[in-house]
């Protein structure tokens, strides 16, 4: 069983895919509408827990989307880290490796900025010269290929990333070659 914690917000829609092909009787989506405590439960009742969307170094951000928590408080955080020990965890939001590894998690992770918008592609000096199109394809291939691989183990999804569609696209695509070596397994 899988549960999926991505705080609703448009600008991470393109992660939906990852777990758009998991079948509906093995998987919980949690956007928000729930409290912390609830989700804590929620989270036990699974094996698999994908958090997905806006973090920083401690943990996913809520975006005003759970009950009880501001846009910039922790929906996912250090709380939580006993929960996520024993579990199949695969986390893409900004600087989730820094969060993984400071409360001994395993998994796999993007690490530093994942750049899904052109003002992060600016602020992070890939240039200027970075278009919406760009940053749309990237976001694109990257969801749809991470969905491919979503059912293996975190070790076998980063191997298989490594030589996917988004790989070959990160040969012509600055955004998704920055992404790319962002993206990875601590075991």
């Amino acid at each position: 069983m899988t549960i999926v914690i991505h705080p609703t917000d448009i600008s991470t829609e393109f992660l939906m895919p990852i777990y758009g092909n998991i079948p509906k009787e093995e998987l919980t989506v949690v956007n928000g509408g729930v409290s912390k405590n609830e989700l804590i439960a929620l989270i036990k009742k699974h094996d698999t827990v994908l958090c997905l969307g806006h973090g920083s170094p401690f943990g996913l951000f809520s975006i005003g989307q759970f009950n009880g928590l501001s846009y910039m408080e922790y929906i996912v955080d250090k709380e939580m880290a006993p929960l996520l020990k024993d579990k199949k965890v695969v986390t893409i939001f900004c600087y989730a490796k820094k969060f993984v590894t400071s409360v001994d998690l395993h998994g796999l992770y993007t690490s530093d900025m994942f750049c899904s918008e052109v003002a992060e592609c600016n602020l992070m000096g890939l240039g200027y010269d970075i278009t919406q199109e760009m940053v749309d394809q990237s976001n694109y291939v990257f969801g749809v290929t991470l969905g491919k691989f979503i059912h293996l183990r975190p070790e076998e999804i980063h191997n298989s990333m490594l030589t996917s569609a988004y790989a070959e696209l990160a040969k012509t695509n600055v955004v998704a070659a920055y992404n790319m070596e962002r993206l990875c397994y601590v075991p």
